[in-house]
């Protein structure tokens, strides 16, 4: 097994800055995700979507069930704030 040596803080700040640039590829806005075709004609994604939209306008302090089905037809459960459910 080798032994590693610490990190100088040059390295470190590279790789930190590459893990950046990897995220933003890979990461969009909550509002381009809720607006895509497949979140919105999927009910699960759809209220999942529509949950962080509530948690970044609002108060949200969520977590009640809610029986779901996801896109292959099967039940799932949704947990939310049913003080909020109003809002979805």
């Amino acid at each position: 097994m080798k032994d590693h040596q610490p990190l100088d803080s040059e390295v470190l700040s590279s790789l930190l800055r590459g893990s950046m640039s990897q995220w933003k590829q890979k990461w969009m806005l909550i509002e381009d995700y809720a607006a895509q075709p497949f979140v919105k004609k999927h009910k699960l994604f759809h209220d999942v979507a529509q949950i962080c939209l509530v948690k970044l306008d609002q108060d949200y302090a969520g977590f009640t069930s809610q029986a779901t089905t996801t896109s292959s037809g099967h039940t799932s459960y949704l947990y939310f704030n049913n003080r909020d459910k109003g809002n979805l």
